[in-house]
């Protein structure tokens, strides 16, 4: 559900007890949660859809999937913007494009998890953080749970990704310093 307000600029709190400096907005509804999309903080327009898509992608896959070498490779790459492979725009790609160039300073953060059900609550941490961060067109998150590239990936980067000697999982966040 969304709700669209074209109002004049003006500061309200508007009625769930939100303050909205900034109008037009888009009122975003997603998993008992208000996200608010202001056009003003993307950007973007109200005649162009890109940003509030990319919100939207992002809150339904707060975890952007990664199998392959050349996938994390590319999701890794601050220069060039994550590819979507997601269900949601998979089928008609609408990358951010200028949105995302003219971001000085994107960032990714890469989750390792070799066991989806033993890290269940840190999967679901990361999830909320992601999603709480989706309005950031330069901060993406991913996830690889292939046990094939997590273990080529430690013995890549050993504790400089990873935990202890045995730690299979990691998290890794990589972003633009200048």
């Amino acid at each position: 559900m969304a709700r669209v307000d074209l109002a004049e600029r003006y500061s309200f709190v508007n009625t769930f007890g939100i303050s909205v400096n900034n109008v037009p907005a888009v009122y975003v509804f997603f998993d008992d949660k208000l996200y608010i999309h202001d056009l003003d903080s993307t950007e973007g327009n109200i005649d162009d859809p890109t940003t509030l898509l990319h919100l939207m992608n992002k809150l339904m896959y707060p975890l952007l999937q990664l199998d392959s070498e050349e996938a994390i490779e590319q999701f890794l790459d601050l220069k060039q913007e994550p590819q979507e492979t997601t269900k949601f725009m998979k089928n008609a790609p609408m990358p951010l494009e200028k949105y995302y160039k003219n971001k000085s300073l994107p960032a990714r953060a890469l989750s390792f998890i070799f066991d989806k059900d033993e890290y269940s609550e840190e999967l679901k941490y990361i999830r909320t953080a992601a999603r709480n961060s989706a309005r950031r067109e330069g901060l993406r998150f991913g996830i690889v749970t292939d046990t094939y590239l997590i273990r080529k990936y430690k013995q890549r980067y050993g504790s400089l990704w990873f935990g202890d000697a045995v730690q299979l999982n990691g998290f890794v966040v990589k972003r633009f310093d200048g």
